[in-house]
């Protein structure tokens, strides 16, 4: 059996982690830590407009369209790298509303995620 990820899950990986270590230097983090935020906030905004965020959630409500490995895929490049981002609660708790709610609530929600 082959656990590789495909073409699609790999590439999601290597955009997440591309953009996160180059972005979230040590000096970074340290700025990060050091205001009293907890969230790197210019890499998240990044993430969501090229599509990291809601890679799982359907194309209607403004996801990428992919499975979960995917979006495993971009949670992996978000532990290699230490990133303080939301992004475990976010997209799950999406990805729930786009699998169990309502036409209304994917509609009122899931964009705002994505």
């Amino acid at each position: 059996m082959d656990f590789s990820f495909d073409e699609s899950q790999q590439a999601a990986h290597d955009l997440a982690h591309q953009i996160l270590s180059d972005k979230l230097t040590m000096e970074r983090l340290m700025t990060i830590e050091a205001s009293g935020e907890w969230i790197a906030r210019a890499e998240w905004a990044e993430l969501g407009n090229v599509g990291l965020i809601g890679i799982a959630f359907r194309e209607d409500v403004g996801g990428g369209g992919l499975d979960e490995v995917a979006w495993g895929a971009v949670l992996q490049a978000h532990g290699e790298t230490v990133a303080p981002l939301p992004l475990l609660a976010s997209s799950l708790a999406g990805m729930a509303i786009d699998r169990f709610g309502s036409d209304q609530q994917r509609q009122q929600w899931l964009p705002k995620v994505a």
